[in-house]
């Protein structure tokens, strides 16, 4: 595979390994360390993207068991392990867009837009989102230097 550290020591350059260089992507959320993947690339980039798969996954609360649901069944199954496991990575998604949304005036601007251009592809998560976003305006940042040290 390519070297993208070319210009780093030959024994640097032998740490390389092309097989790993995808494991920090995350194309749609399965496990909730996705979610910290995906916040961490949100934060460094500041693009939408990341937030958007984020957004996407909140749905997932519809449809999927909740742990009280799923304490319910006599024997569950992996078909159901697997619902829940959906259900928790929807509701993780929707309470760190409400935590982070507190704090950082990007995603309130994405969040914003995205609902003003009816971008959020199902009602549920828009009347989700539309819900944090009223009950919890952000706070102004505060510049770099103003902050404590």
């Amino acid at each position: 595979g390519e070297k993208p550290f070319a210009s780093l020591p030959q024994e640097l350059q032998s740490l390389w390994k092309p097989h790993l260089a995808g494991c920090f992507q995350v194309e749609k959320v399965t496990r909730p360390s996705h979610l910290d993947i995906l916040w961490s690339e949100f934060f460094i980039t500041g693009k939408l993207t990341p937030l958007r798969k984020i957004i996407d996954t909140i749905q997932l609360i519809q449809n999927n068991l909740s742990p009280e649901a799923y304490k319910k069944l006599p024997s569950p199954g992996q078909a159901e392990k697997e619902s829940l496991m959906r259900y928790i990575n929807g509701l993780s998604a929707l309470w760190s867009v409400g935590a982070n949304l507190k704090s950082h005036q990007l995603i309130a601007f994405y969040l914003e837009a995205m609902l003003t251009r009816n971008e959020i592809s199902d009602r549920f998560t828009t009347a989700q989102l539309a819900q944090k976003l009223k009950a919890t305006p952000p706070q102004p940042e505060v510049p770099p230097q103003q902050r404590r040290k």
